[in-house]
């Protein structure tokens, strides 16, 4: 089947009957499918980890085997999502340094953002993301908020000659959905796109890759009732099926 393989990252859950699961959002893969890709769910290969009920600092590093098995579902995919969550792991940032290395098309949201806001700290001292408190927007709020008040949406700024502005037809004001607590610190390799007003950083991209773009907020969440959020997607699957087509001139050759 000639289209891209965009490969999802699975986080895990403890679901009501108390069974640990893997769960991929279906607002991501539904507008991957819609746009002509083909969703490839990315599990963690530590089969034996518990990675519900145990925290980053205490998982095991992975063996050089399960980087080689982690690596070879890499290699089938074209491009890479990484899906909110509230917490990350080590083959989390394994797998962006992957795509960091082979210029694979990557969309990081929300804490696919803060995985690629680490990049290049990740042997040097850990740099914490920052509580969002006492700002001037409601970044997050609580069920029962959303409930009276409706969803939680606030504008952003976006920088003209990024990525982001190019995806927004160059606009330079938004408005998204928000669903964090924390920020990114301002110390980071990548290059800021775009700001909330109280200058909560929003979006992010790596300049000198094709398309390595982090977003804070939920653009899977947003795009049928927001053009420019599907446009996000729609993009890195354009992407992908480029890198898709490199891929087999270069087997060709």
């Amino acid at each position: 089947m000639n289209k891209p393989v965009i490969g999802i990252i699975d986080w895990p859950y403890m679901d009501i009957d108390g069974d640990l699961v893997y769960c991929t959002p279906k607002e991501i893969s539904d507008v991957v499918i819609k746009n002509g890709g083909i969703p490839y769910i990315i599990v963690p290969v530590q089969w034996d980890v518990d990675y519900a009920n145990t925290r980053r600092i205490d998982t095991p590093k992975l063996t050089e085997e399960e980087k080689e098995l982690l690596f070879y579902q890499l290699s089938m995919c074209d491009a890479i999502i990484k899906p909110g969550g509230t917490k990350t792991y080590e083959y989390e940032n394994m797998i962006y340094e992957y795509t960091y290395e082979h210029d694979i098309p990557y969309l990081g949201i929300c804490a696919g953002m803060q995985i690629m806001a680490h990049h290049g700290y990740q042997n040097e001292k850990y740099i914490p993301n920052i509580k969002i408190e006492n700002t001037p927007i409601v970044h997050r709020k609580s069920e029962e908020e959303k409930r009276e008040t409706g969803e939680c949406t606030h504008d952003i700024i976006i920088y003209s000659g990024t990525l982001l502005s190019e995806i927004y037809g160059g606009k330079n004001i938004a408005k998204v959905n928000s669903y964090h607590s924390v920020q990114v610190p301002e110390i980071m390799i990548h290059k800021v796109s775009a700001r909330s007003r109280d200058g909560v950083i929003e979006a992010i991209e790596a300049p000198d890759k094709k398309f390595h773009l982090g977003v804070q907020f939920h653009p899977e969440k947003w795009y049928q009732k927001d053009p420019y959020s599907e446009e996000i997607f729609k993009r890195i699957v354009y992407e992908a099926n480029q890198k898709r087509l490199e891929k087999k001139k270069e087997i060709r050759l």
